[in-house]
Order: structure tokens, then sequence, then C-alpha cells
């Protein structure tokens, strides 16, 4: 995720000082039909500057902000995996941004989500109003 192509946007520290003060989106709330319940230790599906990341969340940081580590894609002999890069990809989320999850990852080191396609679909169902990428 730490890119030079990827930039966060111009707003992005404005969004986390709101954060900070409680000043969420409606459907940030718990309980909210898009909500989901993070729990630390589980596997999530995270919409990043419209692209997804499979992120194992690490903590809960402050109000709706989760801190998660992310695995990087690749496809081996044509088949999409998923592992750790070499240098740790940290980065702290909002809740809104995690759009399907807990999900199990397959195999150790290179892992393979079962779920993949299911998630490559609700991606595209959520950025296609989102995303002008």
């Amino acid at each position: 995720m730490h890119n030079e192509a990827f930039k966060r946007p111009q707003n992005f520290g404005k969004v986390i000082r709101r954060a900070k003060k409680g000043l969420l989106e409606e459907n940030a709330e718990p309980g909210s039909p898009n909500s989901i319940t993070v729990h630390v230790e589980q596997y999530y599906a995270v919409n990043y500057l419209c692209q997804f990341y499979i992120g194992r969340a690490l903590e809960h940081v402050f109000g709706c902000m989760i801190k998660f580590k992310f695995l990087h894609r690749s496809v081996v002999a044509g088949i999409n995996t998923f592992n750790w890069p070499r240098r740790d990809d940290i980065d702290t989320c909002h809740t809104n941004n995690v759009f399907n999850g807990p999900i199990q990852l397959v195999g150790t080191g290179l892992f393979t989500v079962v779920e993949l396609e299911n998630i490559k679909k609700a991606f595209a169902l959520q950025t296609k109003s989102h995303c002008k990428c």
C-alpha cells in the first residue's frame, strides 16, 4: 500500500481529526446495516484508495479507526495469492472502509482466499458509486 503511485486524499487529516472528535458519518455507528464488527487478529477486506487489500486487524486505535497489517497480492501459477511483504505494511483505516470479513486464509506463506470472487464482487459494487478511478 505504501507506494509512490498512491497518495492520500487532501482531506485525509481532516477525516482523522473528525474521527477523533467522534464526528463520524451515520453509517459508522455500530449496528447500522453496513457496519462490520472488526475483531482484533481477524482478517478483513479493506477499501483503501479505490483498491482493496486483505489485512489483519491489529488494534482499535480510537473511535472507529483500526490499525491493520496488510498482505500483498501476487499471482503464482495463475492463482491469486497473498503474502506478507518484506517490510510491514501497517496503516490505520476507518471502519467504513472495511467491507468484508472476517476472512479465512488458506495456507502458510502464500495464502489463498476461498471467498476471493465474492470479495471482488462486493468491492465492485461498493466502489461503483464512490471511486472515480
